[in-house]
């Protein structure tokens, strides 16, 4: 079925049948070629929750809990010990919540926007993420309402001894 066109590999034991894609083609194989262990995460969670615009250059992000596998072609790894997850399109990804705070800088004000505009988040969930801390290193301002916040891996940044900290 392979030499016909009816199957084309997209991972080591996963295959897609017949020839069309969707925007779900490439992340559904990833989570089903890294296992029960994976989620989507990072920039393919925001465009699945619809945070932030598709870029067919990207790589899928997947972070593994508590778990090491390689690499394969086409596929972001980062690890973690937790995550707040949710179910979209039967997929297993980042909360809104936690989808922001493993966003990089730039795209974040953005991405954080639109889930208010979707009603997908609220202030309290933010900050509770942003308190849990990310695994991204970099950092960005984020505003809600009065209160400016310092996203980084360790969370906030409360004093002038933590600005000079940053490498």
């Amino acid at each position: 079925r392979v030499d016909r066109g009816w199957l084309r590999r997209a991972h080591y034991g996963v295959y897609v049948v017949g020839a069309l894609e969707s925007e779900l083609t490439a992340p559904t194989a990833a989570l089903a070629a890294y296992g029960r262990n994976a989620i989507l995460s990072h920039r393919t969670a925001a465009v699945l929750w619809r945070l932030l615009p598709a870029r067919p250059v990207d790589p899928v992000d997947v972070t593994l809990l508590n778990a090491n596998r390689r690499p394969r072609p086409g596929v972001r790894i980062h690890y973690a010990q937790a995550a707040q997850t949710r179910r979209r399109h039967g997929l297993r990804l980042t909360s809104p919540a936690q989808t922001l705070a493993d966003l990089p800088p730039a795209e974040l004000a953005h991405a954080y926007n639109e889930a208010l505009v979707l009603n997908l988040i609220t202030h309290q969930e933010v900050r509770a993420a942003i308190n849990a801390g990310n695994q991204e290193t970099g950092g960005a301002v984020l505003t809600l309402g009065e209160a400016e916040l310092m996203v980084r891996s360790s969370g906030y940044l409360g004093s002038i001894a933590d600005f000079q900290a940053i490498p």
